[in-house]
């Protein structure tokens, strides 16, 4: 009885889960949809009550996986289930394409002011809702895996270009201190001035050798920073 009792409990978490994420796919094209083509206060109105729905039916979701889950750990304790029907808090409870809020303990304070202002994609973190296993299930669903896909899409979109961003940032890197070497050597060999003025020309030197001391050692600190 208690193998029954515990594959209805996981069967209860997967279909609370399933309808979530139905459920939140819903709501980020009904939110795409609003932004683009609803106007007008009683419209607005419509609009907001009917998220305000569709959030509270996600919240029951939540409950309900939440209890299955927590009857789930009763019976059978901790096993490798706990990988796929992970804790689920209301942090989790997000978009397909909504970052993950992270705990601001995480967070350096820089982190914290690129992320409130839109910026530090390299710190976005999808929810494991929509990276657990069997999300994508037997295709029965094509706006849930349509959304999935977007996502990793964009993902690997971004993680390609931040490969190439960090090709390019070595490659100006390279050309910044092989620059400063060769503007060095420029200093130099004008440190000879041909002048009458014994003065004049001792001037010259010290003012050449001076600029070519300063760009050896950009040189020498940019070389000790990058490498």
């Amino acid at each position: 009885i208690m193998g029954y009792d515990t594959e209805l409990r996981k069967g209860q978490c997967r279909d609370a889960l399933d309808k979530m994420r139905n459920l939140l796919c819903t709501k980020t094209h009904f939110v795409k949809r609003w932004n683009l083509d609803i106007r007008g206060q009683r419209a607005n109105t419509r609009a907001r009550a009917l998220i305000d729905r569709i959030n509270d039916k996600v919240q029951l979701a939540g409950i309900k996986y939440t209890k299955s889950r927590k009857a789930l750990l009763t019976l059978i304790g901790e096993g490798d289930w706990v990988t796929k029907l992970q804790l689920l808090l209301p942090r989790h409870i997000v978009g397909p394409h909504d970052p993950l809020e992270e705990e601001p303990s995480s967070h350096t304070i820089r982190q914290e002011q690129d992320m409130q202002n839109g910026l530090g994609e390299g710190f976005r973190v999808t929810s494991w809702i929509w990276t657990t296993r069997g999300v994508l299930g037997d295709n029965s669903d094509a706006l849930l895996n349509d959304a999935v896909r977007v996502e990793w899409a964009k993902a690997r979109a971004r993680s390609l270009r931040w490969s190439e961003e960090v090709l390019l940032l070595k490659e100006e890197m390279r050309r910044v201190r092989q620059y400063l070497d060769w503007r060095a050597q420029w200093w130099e060999a004008r440190a000879e001035l041909d002048h009458h003025d014994k003065g004049i020309v001792e001037g010259a030197r010290a003012y050449a050798y001076r600029q070519s001391a300063i760009q050896r050692a950009l040189l020498s600190r940019f070389t000790a920073l990058w490498e």
